[in-house]
């Protein structure tokens, strides 16, 4: 089943970079330039604020009493990076766990397409 994706902060965060190699080549004459690395710094904390309390009681079955245990609340949130160049694009996702004390956890989302590759 496929849900319909939502496009409420579709726009949130855009960056284009475009390189120049030629002049990349020319500044770096002394340097082999293979790779560049970019940092993205996103501020979370606005999310943060209106989320609930990290943990919410929970009431599980015990034998024949039920005790009370603390589950963690946490929420998903998707980022999706396209990599482009002249034709080719190349997409990937990551799922950032968050909850209201901050950033759990970065999931790298494989898709079907690179599972089968």
């Amino acid at each position: 089943m496929s849900l319909p994706m939502k496009n409420i902060a579709a726009d949130l965060y855009k960056k284009r970079i475009k390189l120049f190699c030629r002049k990349v080549e020319h500044i770096y004459l002394d340097y082999r330039v293979e790779s560049i690395n970019d940092i993205l710094r996103l501020n979370v904390s606005k999310f943060l604020s209106k989320m609930d309390n990290p943990q919410k009681p929970l009431y599980m079955h015990d034998e024949n009493d039920y005790r009370k245990i603390y589950g963690e609340r946490v929420y998903h949130m998707n980022m999706i990076i396209k990599y482009s160049m002249k034709n080719i694009a190349l997409y990937k996702r990551f799922r950032i766990v968050l909850s209201q004390d901050g950033i759990k956890r970065i999931e790298n989302v494989v898709s079907d397409e690179e599972h089968t590759s």
